[in-house]
C-alpha cells in the first residue's frame, strides 16, 4: 500500500488507510446532513446544497485517494460501469440541442456541472459502501441520528406561531419531508433488529417519534406515502412480524397526543385542510396537468437529446423562461431536459437493481439478519422515487435520490464479494 506524506512547516501527516477511515466517517455525517436535510442552512453563509457539495468534494478526493494508492487493483462492477454511462450520456446529450437552438454555453455547462455533482454524490455512496469504509449499519444509524437532530431543528420553529398551514425551516418542504420519512423508516429498522437495548432502545423510540412527527408538520403529502409504502414493504420484505398491525395502531394512536396538544396551542386548520379530498384532488389535478405539458411541446430533436432547464440559471432569457416547466417528476424531467436515451439507460439500471434485489431476497427469505438489511436496498430507493415522481422532479436538484442509487448499487457489489458470513453480518443491523 502506497503512502502520501504531507509536510506543512514542522508538521507531517502521513495520509493511509487509517486516516481516510479517521476522516470518512464524520464527513459522511455531514454529507448526509446537508444533503438530505439542511438545503437552506450552511457554513460560512452559503446554502446547505453549496455546503453539500463542499462536503461531497471532500469525500471524492478520499475516495480517489483509496482507489488510486489503496486499492488500486480493484474493478468497478459492470452496473456501475452502465450508471457512469448513463451520467456521461445525461451530461452531454444537452449539448446537441444546445448548438440547435442557439443556447448560451455557458448555461449548458452550468447544468452539465450539476449533473457531475450528483455523480460524484453517487460515486461517494457507492464506493464508500462497497469498499468497507462505511457499511449498510452505519447509513442506517446516520440517516436516522441525524434526522432527529433535523426534526429537533425543525419543531424548533413552531415556537410562536399562531397557526401552521406547513411549518418551514431547513430546506424545501417537500424534500425534507421525504428525508423524515426515510430517517423514521431506519428507526423502525433499528428497532425491530433488537440490537438496542435499556436506555439507548428508549432513546431511539424518542428519536423516531420526533421524526415522525416533523414528518408530519411538514405537510408534504408525498412523504406520508412514502413513510406508508416503506413501513409495508419492510414488513413485507424484512420484518415478517405477526404483530405488525397492532404495533401500527398504537403508533398511530400515541402521534395523535402531540398533534392535539399542538391544536389546542395553534390554529392548524389550514394545515389538516391540505389532507381534505377537495384538497388533494385540486392538487392532482394539477400535477396531472402539468405531467400532460411536459413533454408534449417537445420538438423532436429535443425529445431525442433533451433540451436542459435553463430558466433556473437565468431570469433575463425570455425564451427560456417561456418554455420553463418544471415537470416534479423525475421520468418525465429526464425525458425534457437529457433526452429520451437518458430516460432509457435509467429504467434500465432500474429494472436491473429491482430485479437483482428479488433474486436476493429469495436467496435470503430464510436468514432473518440478511433479510432486514438488505431490504434496503429495495425501500431506501422506493422511497426517494415516491417523493421525485409526486412532489420532486428537478433531476439535478434531488440529492437523495442518488445518495439511495448510490448505496443500492454499492450494496449490490458488497453481496458480489465472497465475504464469509461472520465478515458479512458485520455489516447488518
Amino acid at each position: 500500500m502506497k503512502q502520501l506524506r504531507i509536510t506543512l512547516g514542522e508538521y507531517k501527516v502521513t495520509l493511509d488507510d487509517k486516516l481516510i477511515l479517521m476522516l470518512v466517517k464524520p464527513l459522511f455525517v455531514l454529507f448526509i446532513y446537508y444533503g438530505m436535510f439542511s438545503r437552506f442552512a450552511g457554513v460560512g453563509g452559503l446554502t446547505g446544497g453549496k455546503t453539500a457539495i463542499l462536503v461531497t468534494a471532500g469525500l471524492f478526493i478520499l475516495c480517489c485517494y483509496h482507489f488510486f494508492f489503496v486499492n488500486f487493483q480493484q474493478k468497478l462492477s459492470p452496473l456501475f460501469t452502465f450508471c457512469l454511462i448513463f451520467f456521461f450520456v445525461a451530461g452531454l446529450s444537452p449539448l446537441v440541442s444546445a448548438f440547435i437552438y442557439n443556447v448560451r454555453l455557458g448555461l449548458i455547462f452550468r447544468f452539465a456541472f450539476e449533473i457531475g455533482v450528483v455523480f460524484v454524490m453517487f460515486f461517494c455512496v457507492y464506493y464508500l459502501l462497497r469498499e468497507g469504509l462505511i457499511t449498510p449499519k452505519f447509513v442506517i444509524y446516520t440517516i436516522a441520528i441525524v434526522g432527529t437532530i433535523s426534526s429537533l431543528q425543525f419543531l424548533s420553529s413552531i415556537v410562536g406561531r399562531v397557526n401552521i398551514r406547513r411549518l418551514r425551516g431547513l430546506g424545501g418542504l417537500n424534500y425534507i419531508g421525504n428525508s423524515f420519512a426515510v430517517s423514521a423508516i431506519c428507526y423502525v429498522m433499528i428497532l425491530y433488529s433488537g440490537n438496542l437495548q435499556g436506555y439507548k432502545k428508549y432513546l431511539a423510540i424518542g428519536g423516531m417519534f420526533f421524526t415522525v412527527l416533523a414528518m408530519l408538520m411538514s405537510g408534504t403529502r408525498a412523504a406520508l406515502i412514502a413513510f406508508a409504502v416503506g413501513l409495508v414493504l419492510y414488513q413485507y420484505f424484512g420484518m415478517k412480524s405477526k404483530q405488525f398491525k397492532k404495533y401500527v395502531l398504537i403508533a398511530f394512536l400515541i402521534m395523535l397526543i402531540p398533534i392535539a396538544i399542538i391544536a389546542m396551542n395553534i390554529d392548524l386548520t389550514y394545515f389538516f385542510r391540505r389532507f381534505t379530498f377537495a384538497d388533494i384532488s385540486s392538487m392532482a389535478w394539477i400535477r396531472f396537468s402539468i405531467f400532460a405539458r411536459s413533454v408534449t411541446d417537445l420538438t423532436l430533436v429535443e425529445f431525442l437529446f433533451g433540451r436542459p432547464d435553463l430558466a433556473a440559471f437565468s431570469s433575463t432569457d425570455s425564451d427560456e423562461i417561456t418554455r420553463y416547466i418544471n415537470p416534479h417528476n423525475v421520468f418525465l424531467s429526464l425525458i425534457r431536459f437529457n433526452g429520451i436515451f437518458s430516460f432509457i439507460l435509467f429504467f434500465w439500471i432500474l429494472t436491473y437493481i429491482y430485479s437483482n434485489y428479488l433474486k436476493i431476497y429469495v436467496k435470503s427469505i430464510s436468514i432473518k439478519k440478511y433479510r432486514l438489511t438488505e431490504a434496503t436496498i429495495l425501500i431506501f430507493l422506493t422511497m426517494s422515487f415516491i417523493n421525485v415522481m409526486l412532489s420532486g422532479g428537478k433531476f439535478t436538484r434531488n440529492f437523495y435520490l442518488f445518495i439511495s442509487l448510490g448505496y443500492a448499487v454499492g450494496y449490490m457489489d458488497i453481496l458480489r464479494k465472497s465475504y464469509s458470513p461472520k465478515e458479512y453480518l458485520k455489516k447488518l443491523l
